[in-house]
């Protein structure tokens, strides 16, 4: 008995392995990793392939090094679908142009797929000097990079590294990507001075410089990095003038706090990029920030507190000439709250899925809305304000944002005037008659663009509303589907490298609006679209140009 059930089991096995299907005939993918500047190998880069699966299809993504040759290889790899190979390595940025990244290919049973390159772009160093006027170092002073990014659709400058000075006067900066950059030096930190300190002889101290010896941003040179570029003698030479003091108090605030940390800043206009500044309050609130020259700054304060985050009071702006600033007062300004509704025209979707948040002008950060099942929502805290408004997730599919209205005014360009209160609601209807964009993108040789990011945005009245703007990626023939789309006029853009936020910004994308293809979306229409390309060249050209 034991005999036969284990022949029948047997017999089992046998005639379910004859029932499956033959096993698939793997591929396999080899290739190299190389410096883009320098076309030399990348040893040790860390290597994916990764599936572009069928809906539905289970994704086969893989990982592997490159060996001393820069040389990578997978085997066994699915066959019948689409991969992309990326690298990365420190010292290098992220692959993001067409050019240094393969375009996607398809692996075949049984196809040995060779030869695919990998370019990783070399980060840029920049290094130099921090002197006073007789060329001895000043060490501990603070030196920023900037760049001008664009960020909710508009042009700010901000921080992307920063570093100190060692006790020679010398700073390095590490890892930048290829760009446009600025410096910054402020002089070294003094902190927690008391509130009436009075000095024996007049006051002197370090400006704010911006390279080579601007004291504002408009004035300064900028300093254009290439890949792998390393610019020194970058050098500083600092010449002490006469400096004063900013006094004043942050109302219903007390230093000395358990788990808090109060900053006070003093920063050139518009940088965002540190400078002057203090730690801490005095025990009744007040505040004294010495060695400030003279000109015009941003001073902001935050409170942070531990398991809560940050309290940050709007920025003070202040002009000093030749005397201190004695009664600066740091307010909580009066919060207003903006309530509205998602209304629906035609059926109602089971849910929303908009998510709605105004950013003031003056503030880094947002605030979002509240829901309710019937559409209404309401953003509490907004200070008086002009705002931008943030339309962040797209709207169920088969709807479309058809208008943003305050009150009786109709929201064109994401800015809303808050500045006298919201004594109107903020109503946004969704319509469901949007057309389809079907669009092909080329190289300039003809060739279907793969993998290439697409941009539609209006290009009316309307040009600057974000949540109008479409985005989408071009498949292995270079076509690309939008559906849902505002009915208008539009214009479509293809970018070789992979932007952050710029497309979102109406003034990056006029840059190149002769590289685009016009086309106008009616209620329920399909539209097809021809567009070629944006090379990665003509975009850094273009961006060299901005400030």
């Amino acid at each position: 008995m034991r005999l036969a059930a284990i022949l029948s089991t047997l017999a089992l096995v046998a005639l379910l392995l004859r029932a499956q299907a033959p096993a698939s005939k793997p591929g396999s993918v080899d290739g190299t990793v190389v410096n883009f500047a320098t076309g030399e190998p990348v040893r040790k880069a860390s290597v994916r392939l990764d599936s572009q699966p069928k809906p539905g299809a289970t994704a086969h993504n893989r990982a592997t090094k490159s060996d001393a040759s820069g040389r990578f290889h997978f085997d066994s790899v699915e066959p019948g679908l689409y991969y992309a190979v990326g690298a990365q390595h420190d010292g290098y940025t992220d692959p993001q142009a067409r050019y240094a990244i393969p375009a996607p290919f398809q692996v075949a049973k049984e196809q040995h797929v060779s030869g695919v390159t990998v370019k990783l772009v070399p980060l840029a160093v920049l290094s130099g000097h921090v002197q006073d006027q007789d060329g001895a170092p000043i060490p501990s002073a603070g030196v920023v990079v900037l760049r001008y990014f664009y960020e909710s659709g508009r042009r700010r400058l901000g921080a992307t590294a920063a570093e100190q000075t060692n006790d020679l006067g010398e700073f390095e900066i590490l890892d930048l990507p290829p760009g446009r950059y600025y410096l910054q030096v402020a002089p070294p930190r003094r902190r927690n001075i008391p509130v009436h300190t009075h000095w024996m002889r007049p006051e002197q101290a370090y400006p704010i410089t911006f390279y080579p010896n601007a004291r504002q941003i408009s004035d300064a040179t900028p300093i254009d990095l290439a890949p792998d570029a390393h610019v020194g003698n970058l050098d500083f030479h600092l010449r002490k003038v006469p400096a004063y003091h900013i006094r004043g108090k942050v109302a219903g605030q007390t230093g000395g706090q358990p788990q808090t940390f109060d900053q006070l800043m003093v920063e050139a206009p518009g940088t965002r990029a540190g400078g002057i500044y203090q730690m801490g309050l005095q025990a009744d609130g007040s505040f004294d920030i010495p060695g400030v020259a003279n000109g015009s700054y941003d001073v902001r304060f935050t409170r942070s507190r531990v398991g809560q985050g940050d309290t940050a009071y709007p920025a003070q702006s202040i002009h000093i000439a030749d005397a201190d600033i004695n009664d600066l007062v740091f307010t909580d300004d009066p919060k207003i709250e903006v309530s509205g509704n998602i209304l629906v025209e035609g059926q109602r979707p089971d849910k929303l899925n908009i998510y709605v948040a105004l950013e003031p002008t003056h503030s880094a950060s947002s605030m979002s809305a509240t829901y309710a099942a019937d559409g209404s929502f309401h953003i509490r805290s907004v200070p008086m304000d002009i705002c931008r408004l943030d339309l962040r997730s797209q709207p169920p599919e088969g709807y479309y944002v058809k208008s943003v209205r305050f009150g009786d005014h109709e929201i064109k360009d994401s800015d809303i005037d808050l500045s006298n209160g919201a004594d109107a609601p903020l109503n946004i209807v969704l319509g469901s008659d949007g057309g389809i964009i079907d669009g092909n993108v080329q190289t300039l040789t003809g060739q279907p663009a793969t993998g290439t990011e697409v941009t539609v945005a209006r290009s009316d009245e309307y040009a600057g509303r974000s949540d109008l703007l479409k985005r989408a990626t071009t498949d292995a023939a270079g076509n690309f589907h939008m559906k849902d789309v505002a009915p208008g006029d539009y214009r479509v853009y293809a970018w070789e490298i992979d932007l952050d936020q710029s497309p979102r910004s109406a003034e990056f994308r006029n840059l190149f609006d002769g590289q685009s293809a016009a086309v106008t979306v009616g209620p329920n229409s399909n539209t097809s679209v021809q567009v070629n390309v944006i090379l990665a060249d003509d975009i850094a050209r273009e961006r060299s140009k901005l400030p």
